[in-house]
């Protein structure tokens, strides 16, 4: 009797290690999905920058063309901050996409610049909405 009690614990006890095992290999490729999005986002997001330093490397400082570009890389700097810290904000999403957007739209830029920020700006917006 105190043997098959001792076997039907053991097995029980393998069985549940074994369940609980299993739940936490499942949720791996839920985190793999989000970590893949996310480098997504910031590879992205660094093209933008770049984007942007490029027009800014065309303008003159204290002019509104500048600033639209120093608004803009604000925005996203916040928004990746977000990223980082687990928060996601479609708010700051939006604005910061509004700001490249007026950038894109009125400032002095090269057409070559203009359709790689717009290219790239587009490409953050897809992976934005295929992540939510």
């Amino acid at each position: 009797m105190k043997h098959l009690l001792m076997k039907a614990l053991a097995g029980s006890g393998l069985l549940l290690f074994g369940l609980t095992a299993n739940a936490q290999l499942r949720s791996r490729g839920e985190y793999a999905y989000q970590d893949r999005v996310q480098v997504d986002l910031h590879q992205t997001c660094d093209r933008i920058r770049a984007d942007l330093d490029r027009a800014a490397s065309r303008n003159l400082p204290f002019t509104a063309e500048r600033a639209r570009i120093n608004t803009a890389r604000d925005e996203l700097n916040q928004f990746e901050r977000g990223l980082d810290a687990g928060y996601v904000d479609g708010r700051n999403f939006d604005r910061m996409v509004a700001a490249t957007h007026r950038v894109a739209d009125v400032n002095a830029m090269s057409e070559s610049n203009r359709d790689a920020l717009s290219d790239d700006l587009n490409r953050l917006q897809d992976i934005w909405e295929s992540s939510r």
